[in-house]
């Protein structure tokens, strides 16, 4: 089966903390407990969906503290809290410093 197909995706420009704003704007913030941002979802489970070292969920993190959502993204939620809990590898040190840099 040959058939075309287009893919749009009219976020692909935003950053994470615009799309965060758009979904508050629309009052559909209960979508965001239901989204995943993680790179790593090989290691993920269900107590705990997104790692928190990783690129995409300190960006997401961010991006909710910074769009006040974070009662909609729950840190309980991440493996590790970049805020409050030491990385116990030094590439997602690096990561976090890199990343806020």
């Amino acid at each position: 089966m040959n058939e075309d197909f287009t893919v749009d995706n009219p976020f692909i420009w935003y950053t994470k903390g615009e799309t965060v704003n758009l979904i508050n704007k629309a009052g559909c913030q209960d979508l965001i407990p239901l989204s995943t941002s993680c790179a790593h979802i090989w290691q993920t489970t269900n107590e705990f969906p997104h790692c928190g070292v990783c690129s995409q969920c300190i960006d997401r993190r961010i991006a909710t503290i910074a769009t006040h959502s974070e009662e909609y993204d729950p840190v309980s939620r991440y493996k590790i809290d970049i805020f409050t809990q030491s990385q116990p590898k030094e590439a997602d040190k690096m990561m976090v410093a890199y990343f806020i840099e």
